[in-house]
């Protein structure tokens, strides 16, 4: 190895050289005349660089022994040493944010003919500091030196960064055998070595090859964007209506043929098309698809052309018939081109052939045309996404070909475990040119592609339903962007890299992470793998995961073959407070969670904080009355398991009505009319009861353990009065039948018996199907009134007559989400609940509210007579509007009639007076004798008679318009009979006499 003052010399001749680069670049940018000393410095000093046997003392050099690896053969890597001094590349500080937001990074030094090894000079070397964003690295001949400075805490290798796609052929040095590189400096330091070869591009097998053949040395955004306009113009100088609708055309019958009839096959039908065809097809399309092959076969039916049964046009599948229409059929209309449809799914190739041919002569579309379609050799699509003919005349979507390039990249990379002492990555890039298109930058930089995912990481919490929608709009993500562009009001990631616009690109990065943190999914095996952790009883929430098979449920009202599975979600918090609970509610939803998923909730009111308190969330996926049963007993369980004590339903364990019996036990439950849920919590009620000694309180000659499951419901359940009001309102019945429905939900009603009578008798069928609907469900008319049920009367006027509590909590945690996974949903439901019993806590240790509201009851009462009459006003406003348009059209239609009898009162006086000169007329042709005046007589009287008809003719339209004009007032007096009064603000009008 050299000694230090061996190396003095070159050192100082660097010095040298970087002192009259500055002096040069001060005189350029003064503006001023080069001195003459200094351009006799720099002719010495371009004599010397150009002098082969002086490059050892006059240039840098970057490999002294390295032999140029041969084109057709990689070299076995550099065999000296790699140094560390480098006074021309101070160290500076990592920047946190190193990509560049529009080009490249400038480099902070170029020297020009350096020496990369004995027997060859790269022509130039750029040095770049840390963080350097590289996309397009230059090429030449004799190749041009990248040296760039790298994190040596953080390492990202440069060549990530580029544009071009690297590949084989290529060669690196082999593991444990390190080989070093004289760079500059005065040590040597191991490094791995690689070489790649640029990959080119993929092209359409129809593209002009002396279009996609661009050769370049340089490259950068500007020539992109130039290569994109010059297509744009292409593509705009033939764009015309024609071409438009053939464009369309051969994409439909593209997808059409892809598709195929999707109808799930049931048996082996007989495809008409020729077997060898048909094959080709299925193995094209399968091709298409990545060797995709669907789960459920589908059928095998050609596409063909035909018309529907109206007589229009139409694509349908060749077994579609009266008797089976599920089959695919589509009707087509004139904006498609429908001789070539026809062509091609009638296997017409010559004819569809010959419109091809014509389109692409006079429009330059369409397959017969030349193809601009390239990709990036880095994308996965093997398929050209356009219909082309194959040399057998086929209409296919054809193979993209690469075009190979041979320009080389030579990578020097420090060992880790020298990279601190030298943080410095050397790319060679040799070639003539590349001989190809620019390649558009579709690939995400590593380093920032890292940066993305740690982001996501830090999103844990949302992580399950995050989409690219939602994480462009998270408040993460927008601060991150305010961060990093401070002056820019609407910045988006595509200021960061315009991969970063593809908002499947973006999807990737998020499974990437999702993978990560849900190796199960986001269903229940996650679910289950989070149960299986041992935390504290104190902080867990999901409590219970039970799954029942078919045979298992024993349910004959759920036919179908899936099983049944629960997921409770409980704090132990939320246990204690249900166990304290004196009106309890409960409602189930249905736009939470993704799939075949309910969520279910138990909920109440916290008297002492008045703020409606989520005790528990259970997840479902299935309806029936055995579902809730296990979910009410699953509760009951988790409850006496945290407390130490039961639920105490009133009717169970209270030992008299007497209301001074009544502290501890749970009073009422309100649900709203559905059968399942209702019918469950009877059944969980009489399984307690045949635990519980003792008589009814109601009916003392009965054992507790014989009641039935609705006997349970009428001494509890109350339907929600406000879901029985809506549903009301739904049936078409008169006003009167309505307001008979609507008196039954009541404490006492006197004439019970004649109210159901008048509904069933005036109600029609659809108050008969109401009726018994109520009667048929055993508890629901024992739940609106409390004179046919067994609670007491303090308690029905103590509990909750409607459930808006409930509904107030699903619609309170839909803000956090809808549609959500099953992991998010619930992780959602979670925060919220911990929210919620934070604020109650708060409330009882400090005194501290929720919101400025003192929470009294009279707020409370104030907020529901608002709403009640806000809803009251939008209630009248659609009735009122359809009086308003009743109005407007009697008006118009009494105007008309007014109209057409004012101007058929005064056709009938003109006639009158026609009829009257008429007559005087005929009067004259009778007596005249001059042949002259009989002749002008004979005129004017035809003259009159044609008047008169005309007359006549017009006023046999306004009696037409008087008489359509009446029946619409007869019809519109009809209407106003049967219409909803709304708020009385306005009257319907009606006819007093008829018309």
């Amino acid at each position: 190895m050299a000694s230090s003052s061996n190396n003095s010399a070159p050192l100082d001749s660097i010095s040298h050289s970087l002192d009259l680069v500055n002096h040069l670049q001060a005189c350029l940018q003064a503006g001023a005349t080069i001195p003459p000393d200094l351009q006799a410095s720099l002719s010495n000093f371009i004599s010397g660089t150009t002098n082969t046997s002086q490059h050892s003392q006059t240039s840098l050099s970057l490999n002294s022994q390295l032999p140029t690896p041969p084109a057709s053969q990689p070299s076995s890597g550099p065999n000296t040493p790699l140094r560390t001094s480098n006074p021309a590349l101070p160290p500076s500080p990592t920047r946190r944010f190193i990509f560049n937001t529009t080009q490249e990074d400038a480099p902070t030094q170029i020297d020009t003919c350096v020496r990369s090894s004995q027997r060859s000079v790269c022509d130039k070397l750029y040095r770049f500091d840390n963080g350097t964003f590289l996309e397009f690295p230059e090429t030449s001949k004799n190749g041009i030196a990248y040296l760039i400075r790298c994190d040596p805490d953080n390492w990202h290798s440069p060549q990530g960064d580029f544009v071009y796609s690297i590949g084989p052929p290529g060669s690196m040095s082999k593991e444990g055998k390190p080989v070093t590189h004289q760079l500059v400096g005065d040590h040597e330091i191991p490094c791995r070595y690689k070489y790649r070869t640029c990959q080119g591009l993929k092209v359409c097998p129809h593209a002009d090859m002396d279009d996609v053949m661009d050769p370049h040395t340089k490259a950068s955004r500007e020539m992109v964007e130039e290569r994109l306009a010059r297509d744009y113009e292409h593509r705009q100088a033939g764009d015309f209506p024609t071409r438009a609708i053939f464009e369309k055309t051969v994409a439909f019958v593209q997808a059409i043929r892809r598709t195929g009839c999707s109808l799930e096959q049931h048996q082996d039908p007989v495809a008409h098309a020729p077997a060898k065809d048909q094959a080709f097809l299925e193995a094209h399309h399968t091709e298409l698809r990545r060797g995709y092959i669907p789960s459920k076969p589908h059928c095998p039916g050609r596409i063909v052309y035909g018309q529907d049964w109206r007589g229009m046009h139409a694509v349908m599948c060749e077994f579609h018939s009266d008797s089976c229409r599920l089959h695919y059929i589509q009707t087509i209309d004139g904006s498609y081109d429908l001789p070539y449809i026809q062509a091609v799914l009638s296997g017409d190739t010559e004819e569809a052939q010959r419109i091809e041919d014509a389109v692409a002569l006079e429009y330059d579309s369409g397959p017969a045309a030349e193809c601009t379609w390239v990709e990036n050799c880095s994308s996965q699509r093997l398929n050209c996404p356009r219909a082309h003919r194959d040399k057998n005349g086929r209409l296919i979507c054809p193979k993209m070909k690469r075009i190979k390039c041979n320009v080389k990249f030579h990578i020097y990379t420090p060992l880790e475990e020298h990279r601190q002492d030298f943080p410095y990555t050397l790319i060679i890039v040799r070639g003539t040119e590349h001989n190809h298109l620019v390649p558009l930058p579709t690939k995400t930089p590593p380093r920032l592609r890292s940066q993305l995912l740690e982001l996501l990481r830090t999103m844990s919490e949302e992580l399950s339903d995050l989409t690219p929608r939602r994480l462009l709009r998270h408040p993460i993500m927008c601060a991150y962007l305010k961060q990093h562009f401070p002056n820019k009001p609407n910045a988006t990631l595509g200021d960061f890299h315009p991969s970063l616009l593809n908002h499947s690109h973006i999807a990737s990065f998020i499974k990437i992470v999702k993978d990560e943190v849900f190796p199960a999914g986001t269903g229940a095996l996650h679910l289950h793998r989070i149960q299986s952790e041992n935390f504290p009883v104190e902080s867990q929430y999901i409590r219970h995961i039970q799954d029942f098979s078919i045979t298992d449920l024993d349910d004959p009202e759920h036919k179908g073959s899936e099983g049944l599975r629960i997921i409770v979600c409980m704090s132990q918090e939320g246990s204690r407070r249900l166990q304290q609970v004196e009106h309890g509610q409960s409602d189930i939803s249905f736009k939470r969670i993704n799939g075949k998923w309910y969520e279910f909730i138990v909920a109440g009111r916290d008297r002492n904080a008045n703020a409606s308190v989520v005790y528990c969330r259970i997840y479902i996926n299935r309806q029936t009355a055995i579902t809730h049963f296990r979910i009410f007993q699953t509760i009951e369980k988790i409850v006496h398991g945290d407390t130490g004590q039961p639920i105490k339903w009133r009717h169970l364990y209270a030992i008299s009505n007497d209301e001074q019996d009544q502290q501890g036990l749970l009073l009422s439950w309100t649900g709203d009319q559905d059968g399942a849920q209702a019918k469950g919590l009877g059944m969980h009620l009489q399984a307690i009861a045949q635990t519980r000694p003792g008589y009814d309180l109601y009916e003392p000659h009965r054992k507790l353990s014989e009641l039935g499951p609705y006997d349970h419901l009428h001494r509890l359940y109350r339907v929600c009065t406000v879901h029985f009001a809506r549903n009301i309102r739904k049936c078409s019945v008169t006003p009167e039948v309505r307001r008979a429905m609507s008196s039954l939900a009541c404490i006492e009603h006197t004439q019970w018996d004649e109210t159901l009578l008048l509904i069933r008798t005036k109600g029609g069928r659809a108050g008969i199907d109401w009726l018994e609907n109520k009667i048929q469900s055993q508890f629901a008319l024992e739940a609106i009134c409390w004179q046919k049920s067994k609670i007491p009367l303090y308690v029905w006027r103590a509990g909750d007559s409607h459930d808006n509590l409930v509904e107030a909590s699903h619609a309170n945690v839909n803000l956090e989400g809808k549609s959500c996974t099953l992991v998010g949903g619930i992780e959602s439901g979670r925060r919220f609940d911990v929210n919620r019993m934070a604020l109650l806590r708060n409330f009882e240790a400090t005194g501290v509210r929720r919101s400025y509201n003192s929470n009294h009851l009279s707020e409370n009462a104030t907020k529901a007579i608002k709403r009640k009459h806000a809803q009251n006003h939008e209630n009248f406003k659609e009735p009122d509007q359809q009086i308003i348009k009743h109005n407007e059209r009697f008006t118009k239609a009494e105007s008309r009639m007014n109209t057409a009898r004012t101007k058929g009162i005064e056709l009938r006086n003109h006639i009158s007076q026609l009829i009257d000169q008429l007559v005087v007329l005929e009067s004259q042709h009778e007596h005249a004798i001059d042949p002259y005046n009989i002749s002008k007589l004979q005129e004017q009287l035809n003259q009159k008679h044609r008047l008169i008809d005309a007359e006549k003719e017009k006023m046999n339209k306004q009696l037409d318009v008087f008489k359509k004009s009446g029946e619409e007032l007869r019809e519109l007096t009809e209407q106003a009979g049967k219409m909803n009064p709304g708020s009385g603000k306005y009257r319907p009008r009606a006819l007093s006499t008829d018309v």
